[in-house]
């Protein structure tokens, strides 16, 4: 008789039924905050003017939203205009995650990347921090705090909550408790932990298919061994602590992936590097005063591109309200746009006017290009597949898209692996000619080539006006070991590696052997 499926096995293959996609949310659809955010841009800019001038005494105009109303009418009229256009069909917003039927271990990729694509402190927490925890009965603790989403699958009157990344019973944190890390920005100073979920929740639900997955789903659910039981599902974010004793950490970062390290990083004893050591703690600073204004344009673009479906106003006055009664209520949300926006200081790559950690940049660039799509994600953390190039047999492994920081000044060349944090050393690199395949990825379920592979990636990317200005590059300073500032030029390189299961597994062996 052949061995019963394990748990973790069981749960990856089961399948859930859902029903038809909601037609409608309350959330904007993207395409409308898209042309939304440049006349919301002209109206913000004007009400604050109003408010500056009022402030300053300049002008008898009153800092409440009725009197500031008639002079922002024009640029109220054009928001007003953008929201009288009808809502798309949600289920194409939704089509990665809403199917008639849908397997577990293919849905619960594509939502962990939804919620980490809403912001990078989402992502640095699923993957895992250094962070001390208080409780009243046990004090201080040190361990690694992990952000858990879980998927709640109840059915038959039974609940189990799975965790989507690891399929293992999380360790949870005991609340109430008090969590502070130096590796978050959300918690460097002591925060309630239950807070600091609610804080991440919010941020979740700016996702339109996150938000309708944590509201929970009628389902129907088949798991193997098993017959189809009607019940529901439901998205949640919980906190793991695993507490620093050496053998609870390793155990941890076995059994829990990373969505952008590559899966081989850990695993290689790449050779020494043969350019010159980069200094311990590299630093930039930005001289090109033209592209420091286009990339902090495109940075507030991106930020307002968040913002806006979570403005309650704008979706109220979609095509429920006169112009009369709505400039007023936009002055007003508009005031409290700009408050929210002071505050995200989470969603910024830092003070350009200052130097800055090269540390610091390439992990805020690594989510930026990961949250552009699904498939880039994926192939920043490799994808297996099965490769063939000239004059080779088939080979399997894993192909991974390769983001260089090269620095170049007239003393130094470097070259950054961003997902690695470590200068180029081995070289795995593949030939444009390659034909790769692979069940993973919907980018090459059918043979491609790698040629036509990285124009995919880089026609994704040409979507993103800040990841265009990297890919351009720029004119900077860097602070060298030798403590000196050096002239030069930044910019970010992309290139497909692939590493063999054979080497891969040798290493392996090695590892298991010392």
């Amino acid at each position: 008789m052949p061995a019963a499926d394990p748990p973790e096995a069981a749960l990856r293959q089961m399948v859930l039924k859902l029903p038809e996609p909601p037609q409608r949310t309350n959330l904007l659809s993207s395409a409308v905050v898209e042309r939304l955010i440049e006349p919301w841009q002209r109206f913000v800019r004007v009400v604050v003017e109003l408010k500056t001038s009022s402030a300053s005494g300049a002008t008898a105009v009153p800092q409440t939203p009725e009197t500031i109303a008639p002079y922002v009418f024009e640029e109220a009229d054009d928001i007003l205009r953008m929201l009288q256009t009808p809502l798309p069909d949600q289920s194409a917003v939704l089509s990665d995650t809403w199917q008639q039927y849908v397997v577990l271990e293919t849905l619960a990729p594509r939502l962990l990347w939804h919620l980490a694509s809403s912001s990078y402190e989402m992502l640095h927490l699923m993957e895992g921090i250094t962070a001390r925890v208080f409780h009243i009965d046990q004090g201080w603790q040190t361990g690694v705090l992990r952000l858990v989403a879980l998927l709640e699958v109840q059915f038959a009157g039974a609940s189990q909550p799975i965790d989507l990344a690891t399929y293992q019973t999380p360790q949870f944190l005991v609340r109430p408790a008090v969590v502070q890390s130096d590796d978050c920005e959300l918690c460097q100073q002591a925060i309630d932990a239950e807070q600091l979920l609610q804080t991440l929740t919010q941020q979740a639900q700016r996702s339109t298919t996150i938000r309708i997955w944590l509201d929970g789903i009628a389902a129907a659910g088949l798991a193997p061994g098993q017959t189809w039981q009607a019940g529901s599902v439901r998205l949640s974010l919980e906190w793991e602590f695993v507490a620093a004793t050496e053998d609870a950490v390793v155990d941890w970062v076995l059994n829990t992936d990373s969505l952008l390290t590559p899966t081989h990083a850990v695993m290689l004893d790449l050779p020494a590097v043969t350019e010159p050591a980069a200094p311990l703690k590299p630093m930039l600073r930005f001289t090109d005063t033209d592209w420091l204004s286009r990339y902090t344009a495109a940075i507030d673009r991106q930020q307002w591109h968040q913002l806006l479906p979570e403005l309650p106003a704008l979706w109220v006055l979609q095509g429920r309200a006169t112009a009369a009664e709505a400039v007023p209520l936009l002055v007003e949300q508009a005031s409290e746009a700009i408050d929210l926006m002071h505050s995200w200081t989470e969603s910024s790559d830092g003070d350009f006017a200052q130097a800055i950690e090269i540390d610091r940049l390439r992990h805020r660039w690594l989510w930026r290009l990961s949250s552009s799509s699904y498939e880039i994600m994926q192939f920043l953390g490799g994808v297996a597949v099965r490769l063939l190039q000239p004059h080779t047999p088939w080979q399997t492994g894993t192909l991974r898209l390769r983001v260089g920081l090269d620095i170049k000044t007239p003393e130094f060349d470097w070259n950054l692996d961003l997902a690695i944090g470590q200068p180029r050393a081995a070289s795995f690199s593949v030939t444009d000619d390659a034909i790769v395949c692979s069940r993973q990825s919907e980018w090459c379920r059918q043979p491609n080539s790698i040629a036509e592979l990285l124009s995919q990636v880089r026609q994704q990317l040409d979507q993103s006006a800040l990841v265009q200005q990297l890919l351009q590059g720029t004119s900077v300073d860097v602070l060298m070991s030798d403590c000196q500032w050096h002239a030069g030029a930044m910019q970010l390189s992309l290139e497909f590696e692939f590493v063999r299961d054979v080497l891969l597994q040798g290493r392996s062996n090695e590892r298991e052997t010392i």
